[in-house]
C-alpha cells in the first residue's frame, strides 16, 4: 500500500516551537518494535560521509584514532536515543576513541542555529555532526530564500566535519499520506517538496549527507497498520522508546563500514593534510619553517618523546599567536532567564575590533511585553563598561569588541516559553577566549595506540597561504612527528616554506649549504647573462657537515644563479 498525495498539504503543519514544553522525564512505555521494513541508505548520500566512515573503520588495536561526534539541532536531539546511538557506535568500533558531546538547543529553529553554531561547532571541531532542525521550508513562496541554506552553508565553513542531516520523524496523522515517490505534481505536496526535493538538494549543495528517515518511518507504520502516535511520547512531539530504537536503527545504518569507489585517507585529503617530519617536511637547521593553507594547525608528537624534548615557540606569519586577532573568539553564553533547558541567552556575539581574553556580561535593565524587547548594558571584565542597547536593534559596543544582532538574543523567546520575566539586574555572561598557544612541549601519547596531538591554533583565514615557524627556545629540536592542517574550504596544504641556501664566499669559491633534513638533492646553476637561462647541475659533489649539506663551487667570471632541487 502506498499513500496518495491527497490531503498532504494540510498534513504538513510547522509547529510553533516555543509552545513545546520540555518533557525530558516523560516517557510512555511501549512494546518492542515489530518487524522493520528493509532499509538501505542511498549510496550517493553515504558518499558525503566518506571521511567519517573511513576514519571510524581505520581503528586497530595498535592505532586508535580519536573521533569527535556532535549531536546538534532542536529538542529531538536531546532525547535518550542520541546517547544510546553513541554507545552503539562505541561498541561497533571498539578500536576508536570516541569523544561525544550534545549541544542541541530547545525551542529554537534554523535562524537561531545559524548564530549558535559559531560558538558551538567552530571551537569544538567535530569529525561528524548529526543534525536535525526546523525552519521556514513550509511556505512554497520562500523558494530558495529560506533559513536552511545559510544554516547548512555556515556549518560547512566552520569545521572539516562530515554532516549527517535527517528530516523530522512523523508527528501528525496526516503525514502518513505524504508520498515518497514523485507525485504527478510535486508542488501539490509540501511534504514531498520539502523532504524529498528541496532539503536534500540544499544539504548536498553544502556537502552534507541527507538521511531520508521519513520513507521507512511511513513504511513501518503502514505495514503494521499503526497510527503515527505509536512511536511518539504523550506530548505527540518527541519519540518514545520505540521511536528512539527505530531512529537509532535508521541512522546507524549510515555509519557502518562501506565500500567507496575511490579510497580516501582520512588524514590526507582536501580538508585535512598531515605532513610527516623527515619525509614530507624537514628541519631547517633547528626549526620547522612551513607554509600552509587552512584555519587550524595541530602538532602530532612522537608517541614517546625524548625526556629532553625542548619547549618550542610558535609563530604565525611572523607573529606570536597571541598577537593574531583572528585567533580569538567567543564561547557559548550562559542561559536566558527562567529556562531549565539548553537556551543560551546570547546565541552569537561578533567582534568588530580585536579581542582580548576576558568575560563579557550583559545586564538586563528592563523588558517590555508590549514590544517584546529588552534593554541592557554591557561590560567586559577588562574592557569595563562598554555601552547600552536594545534587543530590538543591532548593538555595537563602544570598544567595538562586541556586536549583538537582534536575532542573536533569546530573552524574549525564554519569556514566551516560561512566562518568567527576567528581573532587572539579571546577567548573561560569556568569554572571549584565545584559541592558540605560543609555546608547547611534546607530550607522550595518552594511551597505547592513541596519538599525542595538540592544537596550536584555530582561526586563521582559510584558503589563504600562511607561514608557520616552530623552533626550540633552547636545545635541539626533537619530539615532533608530524604537523596537521585543517581546511573547511577543502584547500588544505602544508609544505616546507622553501629550502633556503646559505651562501658564504671565500677567495676562490661560493660555498652553498642547506639543511640535511631536506635531503641531498642537487645544486643547479644558470648564467644570468644569457638570453635564456639554462639550468644545469654543478659538477661538485655535496658533503654533509653536521646537520647541513655543503658544496663549494668555483667562482665564475659571469653572473650566476644557484638553486637547490630535490
Amino acid at each position: 500500500m502506498k499513500p496518495s498525495p491527497s490531503g498532504a498539504i494540510s498534513a504538513l503543519r510547522i509547529p510553533l516551537l516555543w509552545l513545546v514544553f520540555w518533557l525530558a522525564g516523560v516517557t510512555r512505555l511501549a512494546a518492542a518494535l515489530l518487524e522493520l521494513p528493509s532499509f538501505e541508505p542511498d549510496p550517493a548520500q553515504v558518499a558525503y560521509l566518506q571521511r567519517a566512515i573511513t576514519l571510524l573503520n581505520s581503528g586497530t588495536p595498535d592505532h586508535k584514532p580519536t573521533f569527535r561526534l556532535l549531536f546538534y539541532g532542536n529538542s529531538h536531539m536531546t532525547q535518550p536515543w542520541c546517547y544510546e546511538l553513541a554507545e552503539e557506535l562505541k561498541a561497533f568500533y571498539p578500536n576508536v576513541h570516541f569523544v561525544v558531546t550534545n549541544k542541541a538547543l530547545v525551542a529554537l529553529e534554523n535562524r537561531h542555529f545559524y548564530h549558535s553554531e559559531v560558538a558551538d561547532i567552530g571551537p569544538w571541531q567535530p569529525d561528524l555532526v548529526i543534525l536535525t532542525s526546523y525552519g521556514a521550508f513550509g511556505d512554497p513562496d520562500l523558494g530558495e530564500r529560506n533559513d536552511y541554506i545559510p544554516l547548512y552553508q555556515r556549518l560547512r565553513s566552520l569545521s572539516i566535519s562530515d554532516v549527517l542531516v535527517f528530516p523530522p520523524h512523523l508527528n501528525y496523522p496526516g503525514e502518513i499520506a505524504e508520498p515518497w515517490t514523485p507525485p504527478d505534481d510535486p508542488e501539490e505536496s509540501l511534504g514531498y517538496l520539502a523532504y524529498y526535493i528541496r532539503l536534500p538538494r540544499w544539504a548536498n549543495a553544502a556537502g552534507h549527507c541527507w538521511a531520508n528517515i521519513r520513507t521507512p518511518w511511513k513504511q513501518y507504520l503502514i505495514m503494521h497498520d499503526l497510527p503515527v502516535a505509536e512511536l511518539l511520547r504523550e506530548d505527540h512531539w518527541h519519540v518514545n522508546e520505540d521511536g528512539g530504537d527505530f531512529m537509532r536503527f535508521l541512522l546507524k545504518s549510515f555509519l557502518t563500514p562501506k565500500t567507496f569507489s575511490a579510497p580516501m585517507d582520512p588524514w590526507n585529503n582536501d580538508r585535512v593534510r598531515t605532513a610527516t617530519v623527515g619525509s614530507d617536511i624537514h628541519w631547517d637547521g633547528n626549526a620547522l619553517d612551513l607554509r600552509f593553507v587552512g584555519n587550524r594547525v595541530d602538532v602530532v608528537y612522537e608517541s614517546a618523546p625524548p625526556a629532553d624534548a625542548p619547549t618550542f615557540s610558535c609563530t604565525v606569519n611572523g607573529k606570536d599567536p597571541k598577537d593574531v586577532p583572528e585567533l580569538y573568539g567567543f564561547d557559548r553564553s550562559s542561559s536566558s532567564y527562567g529556562v531549565t533547558y539548553p537556551m543560551p541567552g546570547v546565541l552569537e556575539a561578533v567582534n568588530e575590533a580585536p579581542l582580548i581574553e576576558e568575560t563579557w556580561t550583559l545586564r538586563v535593565n528592563s523588558m517590555d511585553t508590549s514590544t517584546a524587547g529588552a534593554t541592557y548594558s554591557l561590560a567586559g571584565s577588562v574592557t569595563g563598561p562598554d555601552g547600552s542597547g536594545s534587543s530590538l536593534e543591532t548593538f555595537v559596543s563602544n570598544s567595538r569588541r562586541v556586536r549583538l544582532d537582534p536575532t542573536a538574543l533569546t530573552l524574549w523567546l525564554a519569556y514566551v516559553g516560561t512566562l518568567k520575566m527576567p528581573p532587572p539586574g539579571f546577567e548573561i555572561s560569556w568569554n572571549a577566549v584565545r584559541r592558540s598557544v605560543s609555546t608547547f612541549v611534546p607530550k607522550p601519547a595518552p594511551a597505547a595506540g592513541r596519538e599525542s596531538v595538540e592544537t596550536l591554533f584555530l582561526g586563521t583565514p582559510d584558503s589563504v597561504e600562511h607561514r608557520l615557524r616552530l623552533e626550540p627556545l633552547a636545545g635541539t629540536a626533537k619530539g615532533i612527528r608530524a604537523i596537521r592542517v585543517y581546511s573547511p574550504a577543502g584547500a588544505a596544504q602544508i609544505a616546507d616554506a622553501g629550502t633556503r641556501l646559505q651562501v658564504e664566499l671565500s677567495a676562490e669559491s661560493v660555498i652553498l649549504s642547506w639543511p640535511a633534513g631536506a635531503g641531498r638533492g642537487t645544486i643547479e646553476s644558470a648564467n644570468l647573462g644569457s638570453a635564456m637561462e639554462v639550468w644545469a647541475p654543478v659538477a661538485e659533489a655535496a658533503v654533509q657537515v653536521g646537520e647541513r649539506f655543503r658544496v663549494a663551487v668555483p667562482i665564475r667570471n659571469v653572473a650566476t644563479a644557484y638553486r637547490w632541487r630535490n
